[in-house]
Formats: structure tokens, C-alpha cells, sequence
């Protein structure tokens, strides 16, 4: 009867360690917190090179449309940025990209418009999500016709 009763207890234990087991498990899951298809997205471009490249190529080139004095010392509404006398000079440590032929600093006049450039598709994109946000609201509310 010992032997029976001693089996008992040894199953029961097992069977206890397994359940407990099984709790940290659950618990651990619990822990867990549920990741988003963003969230996943951002790691999979972060652990990207081609990322990085692009991202810094940006941070750049917005750098570049705020800050222009940063990149250049010309100003290109400066009284006397045009000199006729310096008319089609090849690139030089003056003039990184050369001169026009007015004259004017063609590295300087590319800094200073890449502002415009920039201003150009932010304000192009943000205008074409303004316009599909509007006929996609438009369209999943009244349906029929215009839905199609």
C-alpha cells in the first residue's frame, strides 16, 4: 500500500510541475506585447542598409532647403552675386559648380533652390492625400455610383 500511495504522490508532483509550467508559459505570452504590421515594418527597415541611405540622403536635403547658409557663404540676393565679367568660369574652389552666363555661382543658385524643389512635392503631396482622403470618405459614405 505504500508503494501505491508513494506512486500517487510522485505523479501528482509531476503533474503539478507541469502545470506550473504551463502557467509561466501563459504568463510570459501575456507579457508579451502584440506587435503591430507598423511596428514589424520598422523593424524590417531599420535592419535595412538602403534605409539608412535614403533616410540620411533626406535629413540631408531638407537640412539643405532650411539651412542654405550652411552649405554655401553666397547669398544669391546679394547685390553683386552676378558678375558679367565672371560669365561661363569652369568649376573652380570659388565657384564649386562654375558660373552661368550671367555669372551667377551655379552651386549656390542649386543650394538655395533646392527649397523650392522641396516645397514643390511636399505641397504636391500633401494636396493629392487632401483630394483621395476626400473622394475615399465621399465615395465609403454615399456608395452607388460614385463608389465605382
Amino acid at each position: 500500500m505504500n508503494n501505491q500511495t508513494t506512486g500517487n504522490t510522485d505523479t501528482d508532483k509531476s503533474v503539478i510541475a507541469n502545470e506550473e509550467l504551463l502557467v509561466e508559459e501563459l504568463d510570459d505570452l501575456e507579457d508579451e506585447k502584440a506587435t503591430s504590421l507598423w511596428s514589424d515594418a520598422w523593424h524590417v527597415m531599420r535592419s535595412r542598409p538602403l534605409f539608412w541611405i535614403s533616410a540620411g540622403l533626406i535629413v540631408l536635403f531638407v537640412t539643405m532647403s532650411v539651412f542654405p547658409q550652411l552649405f554655401t557663404s553666397q547669398d544669391p540676393y546679394a547685390p553683386g552675386f552676378c558678375d558679367l565679367s565672371r560669365a561661363r568660369e569652369n568649376p573652380s574652389s570659388d565657384s564649386l559648380f562654375g558660373r552661368n552666363l550671367i555669372g551667377c555661382d551655379v552651386y549656390t543658385l542649386t543650394i538655395y533652390g533646392a527649397r523650392s524643389s522641396i516645397l514643390v512635392g511636399v505641397f504636391a503631396t500633401l494636396s493629392t492625400l487632401i483630394i483621395g482622403v476626400s473622394f475615399g470618405v465621399i465615395a465609403g459614405f454615399i456608395g452607388g455610383r460614385i463608389d465605382t
